[in-house]
């Protein structure tokens, strides 16, 4: 059997819990235009971050800095590679006289 004294401690939490939701509620009713906007920007920035990912970007915050994107990345690479064999193969002509 529960007494009087544990029945209101629940009732009072309660009712201080629903009230915070009430007033966070109403906090994030009047900020919903800068919360519309704030996603809208960060909706925008996700888009562009795979593009960003795939084809790098010069970034206009930092003076002069390169991402390289997985594709240049790839081309040099590929690049890096054919001058390596190119290389080689030279080497190994001149060894051989």
């Amino acid at each position: 059997m529960y007494g009087s004294c544990e029945l209101k401690w629940t009732a009072y939490l309660t009712v201080l819990f629903y009230l915070l939701v009430v007033a966070g509620g109403a906090i994030a009713v009047l900020n919903a235009p800068d919360i519309v906007n704030y996603w809208n920007d960060v909706g925008c920035k996700g888009a562009a971050l795979g593009d960003d990912l795939v084809n790098g970007r010069m970034s206009p915050s930092v003076q002069n800095r390169f991402f390289v994107g997985l594709v240049p990345l790839s081309t040099a690479l590929t690049a890096y590679r054919t001058d390596l064999g190119t290389f080689f193969v030279q080497n190994s002509n001149v060894n051989s006289e």
